[in-house]
């Protein structure tokens, strides 16, 4: 019964031409410098490259999106906020 569901589902999945959502991968930093600045805020993270992160990435708090990576080195990377 349940090779049955799960070429039904295959069949259903190619008839819709469904993409499946990347996995989600997520990396905690801390803030380590805050540029301060009246119109533009910059904070600069201790995660970068090595952990994975990318130029365009999302930056998160518990309380949802507050800005994307705009650079970023081996060790840390800058986002705007």
């Amino acid at each position: 019964m349940a090779r049955q569901l799960q070429a039904e589902n295959d069949a259903l999945r190619a008839m819709l031409r469904l993409v499946p959502e990347p996995s989600a991968t997520f990396v905690t930093a801390r803030v380590v410098a805050d540029n301060g600045g009246a119109f533009v805020r910059t904070v600069l993270v201790t995660a970068g490259l090595r952990d994975g992160v990318r130029k365009g990435s999302v930056a998160m708090t518990g309380e949802g999106v507050v800005g994307r990576v705009a650079g970023m080195s081996f060790h840390q990377s800058a986002e705007d906020i």
